[in-house]
């Protein structure tokens, strides 16, 4: 009996009996199974197949390949004539799929390989990549996934890596962002630029740009824009922030490190301990700030700008400026000693008694020109309104509101140059004099008013005005204190020149804006605040927050009434948990706070002081 060719072997056309049957079929199985082995200098085409269409023989499924020369296995999966099905086999066991271009196992992709033609340089390990969509360069390309659900939603998203289960898992459109672990930026949407490197880093962020997380959970819940945070759980639980920073080990709102790069503010909750020097780089060299055994400290290249008891400016140059807008300098010139101010203002001393050259109590200012016949006095001009005016001469006999000026001339011990306006009021029946009144411009510089109403007695009848602004009364033998108007304020000063500079207030009733001013007004008024909002009153001076130990203090509102320039406010968390529960503080209207809307207190136990110029607030 002639044997039958069945897919590559022989066997019997029709077998009999039990062993031949079995036999038989055993070879049409194996045949099935294996298919015939093929070795060429080439790869398979469509028309190796079960026909022998080219001649290089017949090939059913299964039918193995291998190319001599590339060491490339193939395995025939459709072998109808003129299409024939062919899939390679890598020496190397990795399949490079010829239809969807992926490898799936068990229903689950695991590799896919989009067209480098439209995806260039993007590549799938894991489920992802079957969403690409290209609206041109760079849409779609340059992206890495490793991991089930990584990038698995990503359309138009370019140059993104993702490693870890469900990392990126639902970005469509961000770019160029970095996730490395379990959930990392899985919610990312649109987002670009953000690197997360941990468990469940940024996972909240959807749209957020440039934010940088390291740590599992780091910046977990963070939605906004160029934050970084640093260590595990670092800045956990904050949402809609931006430009900020978080570095601890742990999730809390008061890190060991701070910062608001918008603002360019770095808080440190703690002690900063520099072994050796605190280095600033200034556009023109290293500045630092070196604390010495000796107790300075030293700012600069030298030891020369160093602050202690003294602050030393050795320069014949340098400035020392005071004002927001450098507005007032004192420097030593090599001559003089040079004060200016740059803005229209004026020099206001308060307190004691001001000294030129050698100043005593009983001549507390003493003027660089003293002498009389220096041409610096010689300019003097004086309009008075009276009845009678006589110039250079005495007072009329029995006048009635006579006056006269004086100049050149005077009585024993008054000197050239002194100009003296007198008035005298004489009783007209009598002859006697009733009153007068002298003012005199004398040799020290000063104008000097004296009245005169009897013999004993000095008293001033009807007003008394000033009508510029700066002007002053001075009261005591040495011009020890003295009353003014400044344009916004009256200022009472002591100059204390004699001795103490006590203000004393006798009355019965005295009161300040309504409020009674008593022995016990030196004491600040505190206010206790145990509640989650708090409008600042006008009688409050130190606040005194104990709520924190509750719950957080949202809003310590500084009433717009507050506004009185000069005004002093102190806020202090006394409950200590400011770090846990913050206390914000705003304005009621569009004050400004050091330039800002809010000012938050942050620091277990910590404390703010503010005052105002009458129209904004600022931290001292």
């Amino acid at each position: 009996m002639a044997f039958s060719d069945y897919r590559g072997i022989k066997r019997l056309p029709a077998a009999t009996g039990p062993a031949g049957i079995v036999l038989n079929d055993n070879f049409s199985e194996l045949a099935d199974r294996s298919g015939p082995i093929f070795s060429g200098a080439g790869d398979p085409s469509v028309n190796d197949d079960e026909a022998n269409t080219i001649g290089n023989g017949y090939f059913y499924q299964y039918s193995k390949w291998l190319n001599s020369v590339t060491k490339d296995l193939f395995v025939c999966i459709d072998s109808t004539p003129t299409a024939a099905v062919w899939y390679r086999l890598h020496y190397d066991g990795i399949i490079d799929p010829n239809i969807s271009n992926s490898l799936i196992i068990d229903t689950v992709q695991v590799v896919f390989l989009p067209d480098q033609a439209t995806f260039l340089g993007s590549v799938f390990y894991g489920d992802g990549g079957s969403n690409l969509t290209d609206n041109g360069s760079p849409d779609g390309r340059y992206n890495t996934s490793v991991g089930i659900g990584a990038l698995a939603t990503n359309t138009e998203g370019d140059s993104n890596k993702a490693f870890g289960y469900q990392a990126l898992e639902d970005n469509t459109l961000g770019a160029r962002n970095l996730a490395f672990g379990y959930h990392a930026l899985r919610k990312n949407i649109d987002g670009n630029n953000n690197v997360a490197l941990g468990d469940e880093c940024l996972m909240d962020n959807t749209g957020g740009d440039e934010n940088v997380c390291i740590g599992n959970l780091a910046g977990n819940d963070i939605t906004g824009n160029g934050n970084v945070c640093i260590g595990h759980q670092a800045g956990d639980g904050q949402i809609a922030i931006n430009n900020r920073l978080y570095i601890h080990n742990s999730n809390t709102a008061s890190p060991l490190i701070y910062g608001e790069f918008d603002n360019r503010l770095l808080v440190i909750n703690g002690e900063l301990l520099a072994t050796d020097k605190v280095i600033f780089t200034q556009t023109d060299g290293d500045e630092y700030i070196d604390s010495l055994a000796d107790g300075f400290m030293d700012y600069g290249a030298t030891t020369a700008h160093r602050f202690n008891n003294d602050v030393k400016i050795p320069s014949d140059t340098d400035k020392l400026y005071l004002g927001a807008s450098d507005d007032y300098t004192i420097e030593y010139d090599g001559l003089d000693a040079v004060h200016t101010i740059t803005t229209a203002g004026s020099f206001i001393f308060a307190g004691g008694y001001v000294g030129i050259g050698t100043p005593t109590v009983s001549n507390p200012l003493y003027p660089i020109h003293a002498s009389a016949e220096d041409a610096n006095d010689s300019a003097i001009t004086i309009i008075a309104a009276f009845d009678h005016m006589v110039t250079g001469g005495a007072a009329g006999a029995n006048g009635i509101g006579s006056a006269f000026i004086l100049a050149g001339a005077g009585s024993t011990g008054t000197r050239a140059g002194m100009v003296r306006f007198v008035g005298m009021f004489d009783d007209v029946t009598a002859g006697t004099q009733k009153g007068a009144f002298r003012i005199d411009l004398n040799h020290h510089g000063n104008w000097v008013l004296n009245f005169k109403v009897s013999e004993t007695e000095t008293n001033l009848c009807g007003d008394v005005t000033l009508r510029v602004d700066n002007q002053k009364i001075f009261f005591g033998a040495a011009d020890d204190a003295y009353i003014e108007f400044d344009g916004n304020s009256m200022n009472i000063v002591a100059n204390a020149v004699t001795g103490t500079d006590n203000l004393n207030l006798t009355a019965d009733d005295i009161t300040l804006n309504g409020a009674a001013i008593t022995a016990e007004s030196r004491v600040r008024n505190m206010t206790t605040v145990n509640a989650a909002t708090y409008d600042v009153l006008v009688t409050d001076d130190i606040v005194h927050v104990t709520y924190t130990v509750t719950a957080a203090v949202t809003s310590l509102t500084l009433m717009t009434n507050l506004l009185l320039a000069g005004r002093h406010i102190t806020i202090k968390d006394a409950g200590g948990n400011a770090a846990a529960n913050h206390i914000t503080i705003d304005t009621e209207g569009a004050e400004k706070i050091d330039g800002q809307d809010t000012q938050v207190i942050i620091a277990d136990y910590d404390s703010v002081d503010l005052y105002t110029d009458g129209s904004n607030w600022f931290i001292i």
